[in-house]
């Protein structure tokens, strides 16, 4: 997964902890483990944080399935839909 981008393609934050990104794809690592990440933005401003990977359930008439990290100490803001993540 190291040096491979992932595409962010929705963001919205979770009241009391901080910023929660949705990735394009599905990644299979272990759920509330933290991941050092960096995010590079559409601007090119990049910022490391750890990432807590989750897995997010919609039924939209089916079952849709991606990948959310919650970032640690990030507010929504800061991270616009179509920044680039990477594990570190």
């Amino acid at each position: 997964m190291k040096n491979i981008p992932l595409r962010i393609v929705e963001v919205f934050e979770i009241a009391g902890r901080s910023a929660a990104v949705v990735l394009d794809e599905v990644i299979e690592l272990k759920s509330g483990t933290p991941k050092p990440v960096k995010i590079v933005r559409p601007d090119r401003e990049t910022f490391e944080t750890v990432g807590f990977v989750e897995l997010l359930l919609r039924r939209r008439p089916t079952v849709v399935k991606k990948s959310v990290l919650l970032l640690q100490d990030i507010q929504r803001d800061k991270v616009p839909v179509g920044s680039q993540l990477y594990f570190l």
